[in-house]
């Protein structure tokens, strides 16, 4: 009989656990990656909206569920026994309306749930993007999951849709020509104020 390498035990062993682990992921993991900071999705208090109209504080960061293709929070029920077993109770997006966030650096941050995620504006003007995540001082292209134009609905982000109005821009239409999506937003939307106070004089 054949007896199987050390090694090669523990590599089945790292590979079952990747299996198991990767089903439940922090949110900014499942998008990137381990390249990305961790602060992008910190630990927060959260209060939860739910559909029933009932209210929850959570302090949790979010999570993805990869076999779901959904995002939720982790509540943990610190009055009942650590052996009951629906002590850690996992919060799916499509159970609520919204959860927010405040504190004194971002104010308030209110995610609104849609199919797959909560959504916080990221970037508020003529041309608005919304992230999964809930932190404030931070905007990158990679975050974005959700555009809005002239305060109309949310809908999934994709640069091309942003292109009829920044190609009259021409600093905004550089920074879309680079794929510098960030910078393009937010110089349309500069330029697109100061057009607006003109006009009011």
């Amino acid at each position: 009989m054949k007896f199987i390498k050390p090694f090669v035990l523990f590599s089945l062993f790292s590979f079952s656990l990747q299996l198991v682990f990767a089903q439940h992921l922090p949110l900014e993991n499942w998008m990137q990656g381990l390249r990305i900071r961790q602060e992008v999705n910190l630990k927060h208090d959260y209060h939860v909206l739910f559909k029933d109209s009932t209210r929850l504080l959570v302090s949790s960061k979010i999570y993805m569920d990869t076999v779901l293709k959904k995002s939720y929070l982790l509540h943990t029920n610190k009055d009942a026994r650590k052996s009951y077993e629906n002590r850690i109770m996992k919060i799916y997006v499509d159970s609520t309306v919204s959860i927010t966030r405040k504190s004194y650096d971002v104010g308030v941050k209110e995610g609104v749930a849609n199919d797959s995620c909560w959504l916080f504006k990221l970037i508020d003007g003529k041309i608005s993007v919304y992230s999964p995540f809930a932190e404030g001082s931070q905007s990158n292209s990679f975050m974005y999951k959700g555009l809005s134009i002239d305060g109309g609905p949310i809908e999934s982000w994709e640069p091309e849709k942003i292109l009829p109005l920044v190609k009259n821009v021409y600093r905004a239409y550089v920074r879309y020509s680079n794929k510098h999506y960030d910078e393009c937003i937010k110089n349309y939307n500069r330029t697109y104020d100061k057009k607006n106070v003109r006009k009011s004089f």
